[in-house]
């Protein structure tokens, strides 16, 4: 009933409300069909709902909107290994990012310590570039982020935001390492050296052990979305968020699925 009820909205859900209906897809199939799963049913729903992304992809100015749907469309590759960049060929989106003074000093290091190395800063990955990443450096297939204090909560741990973007980064095939901002600001010039030599020893995301997001294991996002990488449960919604945030399993009933008249506010 759920998508079946999605299915004949579809068309006219905006972008958050698409996004979030992709992301509720990918979670509800991560591992294991549903019980009385129907392949057929639920790529017809997908399908529509490609559809009206591609419809809002063409018609809206708004980047923001197209960013959660490109976000959404990220997931759905990395899990279900659904491709359909075809279908939005020439998507393109812009977004001004700022280098703090954390990540121009961990740059500037890394390219004194290792000049032959091609570094890229704010480098965009996943469906058309919708994913920002501190610094790439491709040859290693290697992201390093670089943590500043907002990215952890009262007592020290990182936030939800970061260990999921890493989570869909490592899912993706890349190695990810981070850089926190107070082991970086009490080490001298030859600790961020070594701190960053460590960085750079090419090990997949399960073998590191000192510097990635210890996780449990890869799960697949919540299914609320917002102008980010990763999801908010549609129970608790944080409409101004610039992230997704899991707090509470996906609950069937959420009213996500229902169009709604007005659009939602997006950071």
């Amino acid at each position: 009933k759920l998508w079946a009820a999605v299915n004949r909205n579809a068309q006219d859900f905006n972008a958050q409300e698409i996004a979030n209906s992709l992301l509720a897809y990918v979670r509800m199939h991560d591992d294991k069909p549903q019980q009385g799963f129907n392949k057929q049913s639920y790529q017809r729903v997908l399908s529509q709902l490609i559809k009206s992304a591609q419809s809002i992809m063409q018609q809206s100015d708004k980047n923001k909107e197209k960013r959660q749907i490109a976000q959404a469309l990220t997931w759905l590759q990395a899990f279900h290994h659904e491709d359909y960049s075809q279908e939005f060929q020439g998507m393109c989106l812009t977004q001004e990012v700022r280098t703090s003074q954390l990540q121009q000093s961990v740059v500037d290091v890394l390219r004194e310590h290792k000049p032959t190395i091609a570094i890229e800063e704010e480098k965009g990955l996943g469906f058309a570039d919708c994913l920002d990443v501190d610094i790439w450096i491709a040859k290693m297939n290697l992201v390093i982020e670089v943590d500043g204090p907002h990215h952890y909560d009262k007592v020290g741990r990182l936030d939800q935001v970061a260990i999921q973007k890493q989570q869909l980064l490592e899912k993706m095939g890349f190695i990810v390492k981070r850089i926190v901002c107070k082991q970086w600001d009490n080490l001298d010039q030859k600790g961020k050296k070594s701190l960053l030599g460590q960085c750079l020893i090419k090990t997949s995301a399960a073998e590191d052990q000192d510097l990635s997001v210890k996780v449990n294991s890869i799960s697949a996002p919540s299914n609320q979305a917002a102008d980010s990488t990763l999801p908010v449960a549609a129970s608790r919604m944080r409409a101004t968020a610039a992230v997704f945030v899991p707090t509470v399993s996906l609950r069937p009933t959420a009213t996500v699925f229902v169009p709604k008249a007005s659009s939602h506010k997006i950071y």
